[in-house]
């Protein structure tokens, strides 16, 4: 070894109690371990025998000492590099954001019983496989997601992507983190534009190929497809009725009288009432309702206050035979399950967007 002897090593494992063991455990640490100390095999082992002694009956700031000294090697011991790594994070921090030693299976485990902490630190690897990333997203912490979404090395399967995607809903800062990656398709981006805010949708327009028809209907390219198609498509918001008359003659919900809409008179009857009653225009309300975008009538179910059995009815009228096939794939608990996610005040924010931005007359419903 270039600057410490085997010897003097030695010396100082024996007169430990010199400068107690907190001040052993350090010195070695900086004598030994630095990269340009050039040690035998030998010696190598005996200083991680020494540390291995002491690293348990320190004091935390000098674990974390030895702790930033060995997060950057390929030779600690396992068992020392996960005592460091599931000790507090303050010590953990560098050991679980650079060690390449940690095995994606002990990062699972680790992320099983750790609080947040631990889980940021992780989400900052570089390279972290789909194995880790799936574990920090199946926690449901936005805060850890939004850090994951940060690091460009974390790859992220499609189906994690749009549990993502759908927790942004309602969180901007997700919205914004998950724009801002290299990886996010045009499809993402196109599905997101329907619910951000104004300023994320100019972002999402400056950044990603979204159809220029789809910005100028705000959400979705249909008067530009029915134009193509030599139909005529009326863009403008339905006019209103008077406000006492809006609710119906009697003391009737918006969402009850949509529903009777829907049971009795159909689904045309019911977009077009539908459109009456929010302010949308009737293009934008029949994309609104398109069934392949399940995220869009759940939250205009719940902007107008359906309960979930009559979101389920609704799924039925609007799926008609496709319906038991939705259900086999588990795709109407699915979107169930988002419906009951997404908060009536939320939706009403959404619902608003889609007013301001195709240029319909916004009301308050609740």
């Amino acid at each position: 070894m270039s600057d410490v002897s085997f010897e003097k090593l030695l010396q100082l494992a024996q007169q430990r109690t010199l400068d107690g063991k907190g001040g052993l455990a350090a010195s070695i640490t900086k004598m030994c371990l630095q990269p340009d100390t050039n040690l035998t095999p030998e010696e190598t082992h005996l200083t991680f025998e020494i540390l291995r002694e002491l690293i348990g009956e320190v004091e935390m700031e000098v674990r974390r000492y030895v702790a930033d000294y060995l997060a950057h090697r390929d030779d600690v011991p396992s068992d020392m590099l996960e005592f460091l790594a599931n000790d507090t994070i303050h010590v953990a921090y560098p050991i679980l954001v650079h060690s390449q030693q940690l095995t994606d299976e002990f990062l699972v485990d680790l992320i099983d019983r750790k609080q947040r902490g631990h889980h940021m630190a992780v989400a900052e690897r570089p390279n972290l496989s789909t194995l880790i990333t799936n574990a920090l997203i199946q926690i449901n912490d936005d805060m850890v997601s939004g850090k994951l979404l940060e690091n460009p090395g974390a790859q992220i399967t499609d189906e994690n992507m749009d549990i993502l995607v759908e927790r942004s809903l309602d969180n901007v800062q997700l919205q914004t983190k998950l724009l801002s990656r290299k990886d996010i398709p045009n499809s993402i981006a196109q599905r997101m534009f329907v619910w951000v805010g104004e300023a994320t949708r100019q972002y999402i327009l400056r950044n990603y190929k979204i159809d220029e028809e789809l910005a100028n209907a705000a959400i979705y390219d249909a008067v530009a497809n029915a134009q193509q198609e030599g139909e005529e498509v009326d863009a403008s918001p339905v006019s209103q009725p008077p406000k006492d008359k809006l609710f119906g003659a009697i003391t009737q919900s918006i969402s009850d009288r949509l529903y009777q809409v829907l049971m009795t008179q159909g689904q045309q009857d019911f977009i077009s009432e539908f459109a009456y009653s929010t302010g949308l225009t009737i293009a934008v309300t029949e994309m609104v309702f398109d069934v392949a975008q399940v995220n869009t009538v759940a939250i205009a179910a719940r902007a107008i206050g359906f309960s979930e059995n009559q979101f389920r009815d609704l799924l039925k009228r609007f799926l008609a035979e496709k319906y038991e096939d939705y259900e086999d794939r588990q795709l109407v608990q699915k979107a169930v399950s988002y419906f009951n996610k997404v908060s009536p005040s939320k939706a009403d924010t959404y619902l608003e967007n889609w007013r301001q931005s195709s240029g319909s007359i916004g009301k308050t419903l609740h």
